[in-house]
């Protein structure tokens, strides 16, 4: 399924900001389709966000709670679901080959894994990652060098970049992170942290030494 723009005959995104934590929830929804839920993220719907939000978080908050996490950690992880989704839809890159609710939820899932395996680094000051990884000791010449290479493209990153992905990597909330560093709400926030991920996670696999390390395991 690839859904096309325009949007609902919107050739750009609205300028008008929905906090999605102040729409409250109804008891009564009616069903949307596929293409009408992703219309209207497109369009910051809040119908549909509202939608959106009652029927799959609290899915997301069981899932993550049963796996060891709580609820905050499963508000962001599905902030930061719906950011990707979004950002695939404005850049009309989403292709569906299940329904969005399954599509979501693989989403958040690959988060909170990416979570666990965040869990693992150490921050040592503000310009470096340590102890990426826990592996048997035979391993250790080799999580040494991609613990390096993180470390070398986690200093290319902005200063901003480098204070989001520390607090993050320290656990902090989407909440905290905002306040820290004085960002305007927790839906920017959101964003910035996915967009610095990204460009950490870009430069380390696009990187040619990246690129050694992993064949020669």
């Amino acid at each position: 399924m690839i859904f096309k723009a325009p949007y609902g005959g919107i050739s750009k995104p609205p300028s008008q900001k929905v906090d999605i934590y102040l729409i409250p929830y109804y008891p009564a929804m009616e069903q949307f389709s596929d293409e009408q839920l992703m219309d209207g993220i497109y369009r910051k719907d809040s119908s549909i966000l509202r939608y959106i939000y009652k029927i799959q978080l609290v899915r997301i908050e069981r899932f993550i709670i049963k796996k060891g996490g709580d609820k905050e950690t499963a508000r962001d992880i599905f902030q930061e679901a719906m950011m990707v989704v979004y950002n695939k839809i404005r850049g009309k890159e989403l292709v569906l080959s299940c329904s969005l609710s399954t599509y979501l939820f693989a989403i958040c899932k690959n988060l909170w894994l990416q979570e666990i395996r965040s869990r693992n680094y150490n921050i040592l000051d503000n310009s470096q990652l340590d102890n990426m990884v826990e592996e048997p000791e035979e391993d250790e010449e080799h999580n040494n060098e991609l613990m390096e290479l993180v470390k070398y493209h986690f200093s290319k990153l902005s200063k901003d970049c480098q204070k989001v992905l520390e607090l993050h990597f320290k656990r902090k909330s989407l909440a905290d992170i905002c306040k820290v560093l004085g960002y305007k709400d927790e839906k920017y926030t959101a964003d910035r942290k996915y967009r610095c991920k990204k460009y950490l996670f870009n430069g380390v696999t696009n990187d040619p030494r990246y690129k050694s390390l992993i064949n020669g395991l």
